[in-house]
């Protein structure tokens, strides 16, 4: 598409770091974005393109990238201060046996 890897890298690295800089605001755009996408989706032309993307072999590829990017913490409409995720993910890891090594993982090469 005209970016480098490295660009890419950079780019998803800055949206992560956006969300959990800025849960609230990005909640709340999402849950925007996700109504929104509903109210298209009702109409005739909206539904024409949800089942064109229900088969994307892209549309699954962006899913993944976002699932993993968000670590799944942003939901269709959430009215709390903090994405319920976030809160579940960090108490989740309290219990984790290797922590470094996943903090690792998932954090490597971050800026």
């Amino acid at each position: 598409m005209g970016m480098t890897d490295e660009e890419v890298d950079k780019a998803l690295r800055a949206a992560r770091l956006l969300m959990f800089k800025h849960p609230v605001a990005v909640q709340a755009a999402f849950s925007a974005f996700v109504e929104e996408g509903r109210r298209f989706s009702a109409t005739s032309e909206g539904k024409a393109l949800r089942e064109t993307l229900a088969t994307s072999d892209g549309m699954h590829q962006l899913r993944a990238v976002f699932e993993v990017g968000t670590m799944n913490a942003l939901t269709a409409s959430d009215t709390s201060s903090a994405p319920t995720a976030i809160v579940e993910a960090c108490a989740r890891v309290l219990s984790e046996r290797h922590l470094a090594e996943r903090l690792s993982r998932v954090f490597e090469g971050d800026d």
